[in-house]
């Protein structure tokens, strides 16, 4: 069962069908949907609707680029699991998630499963340290010039995911800062 509040479009997820959050996320999908009040919008809602639904504090991004814009809340009550969409505003296809859940779940964001160890980064965030990775796999080799990334850290009894299809140039600095900016 898949809760989610408005879409995600199908371009978002066959961005990210190679990422390990994609993959996890949506393993369980179904079709049970919960809407979002009429009067109410915007990330400050889906945020309180998905503590309900989570049974735990969402923590938001005080940071992201001013050309994403938030699209969607989901919650994936099998994974325990909120992510929250980003789109660029003028539907370039950057695109950005941002997933959370409690430290303890059944599975954790193992990066090293899904790619080569010498592709995969680590990164301050705050006090801790988290891993980068950009690239995906074509065929069977991995392909670091592709833009694709994700950071994955755990911080305050929470793992973290973000993923990203942003310039590869800018794409490590931005999502690290995006993850010094959760609150």
């Amino acid at each position: 069962m898949n809760i989610h509040v408005k879409g995600i479009n199908s371009g978002f997820i066959h961005r990210f069908v190679a990422i390990l959050v994609m993959i996890l996320l949506l393993a369980a999908c179904g079709s049970n949907t919960f809407d979002v009040a009429e009067d109410c919008s915007g990330i400050e809602c889906s945020k309180r609707d998905m503590e309900d639904l989570a049974d735990y504090s969402i923590f938001l991004p005080e940071y992201v680029p001013s050309y994403l814009v938030f699209d969607s809340a989901n919650f994936n009550p099998e994974t325990q699991s909120v992510t929250l969409s980003y789109s660029h505003s003028d539907g370039s296809g950057e695109q950005l998630s941002v997933s959370q859940r409690p430290i303890g779940s059944d599975t954790i964001y193992q990066l090293e499963e899904y790619y080569p160890a010498d592709a995969i980064r680590q990164v301050t965030i705050g006090d801790g340290v988290g891993k980068f990775v950009q690239g995906v796999y074509t065929s069977d080799e991995f392909d670091p010039s592709i833009s694709n990334q994700q950071i994955v850290w755990q911080s305050q009894g929470m793992e973290f995911s973000i993923a990203a299809t942003l310039p590869n140039n800018t794409a490590q600095q931005t999502l690290t800062r995006i993850a010094e900016s959760m609150k």
